[in-house]
């Protein structure tokens, strides 16, 4: 008997705690989020006024985790728990009208959402559409600019080739100048040593018919 009286109390302790995890939804239909945040827009279910939910661990935003009847895990307001439930057996029908109307609200409102996102998408779409043909044409230019520098580089090439050329033989012709000036000189060299030969000779010869004709006189 003394062994089963602790037994029968941590069993009561735990039935407590399982009904005060119970809790109820309240207020208005709520959706069941993935996430502890009223901007996430992954809803996993929408819980009807009444639904019976387990309360998890967590809590985090104003928001509660909760497990539902069928095995769901989710993030609901905390705000729309409550211990007891708000309506009876007897308004299941309106329940259910209610949360069909709210899901068909949820799935338009879905749907234009996805409208507007699919006008974001082409508009974005068309401006890439507009950057790639721009993208070409850059890209066309850059090929005519570089054709255009290529042709000017090979241009620019025949003109140092002419140039080379012209310089060797501009230092051929200065060359073979150089070579006519020095000739030149030696040959007034040359000629300027004969005048100055002859002129020595001249005199030489000069000198010697005046010193012969001298000594004719003396003898007559």
């Amino acid at each position: 008997m003394k062994r089963l009286l602790p037994l029968l109390i941590t069993l009561l302790l735990t039935l407590s705690v399982a009904e005060a995890a119970e809790r109820y939804v309240s207020g208005i239909p709520i959706p069941l989020r993935a996430e502890p945040d009223t901007a996430n827009r992954q809803i996993l279910q929408l819980l009807p006024v009444g639904e019976s939910v387990k309360l998890g661990k967590k809590k985090k935003n104003s928001f509660t985790q909760v497990t539902t009847q069928s095995g769901i895990s989710g993030w609901i307001p905390t705000r729309y728990l409550t211990e007891k439930s708000p309506v009876s057996a007897t308004k299941g029908g309106a329940q259910k009208q209610v949360q069909y109307t709210l899901e068909i609200n949820r799935l338009k409102s879905t749907i234009s959402s996805m409208q507007q996102e699919k006008q974001i998408i082409e508009a974005e779409s068309q401006k890439l559409k507009e950057n790639v043909h721009r993208a070409n044409l850059e890209v066309d230019t850059i090929r005519d600019v570089n054709s255009s520098a290529l042709e000017l580089e090979q241009q620019n090439a025949l003109l140092r080739n002419q140039i080379r050329t012209q310089k060797r033989e501009l230092d051929v012709l200065e060359q073979a100048n150089q070579a006519l000036q020095d000739r030149k000189g030696r040959d007034s060299f040359m000629v300027g040593a004969l005048v100055v030969l002859f002129s020595l000779f001249s005199g030489f010869f000069l000198a010697r018919l005046r010193s012969g004709g001298g000594r004719n006189s003396n003898r007559i």
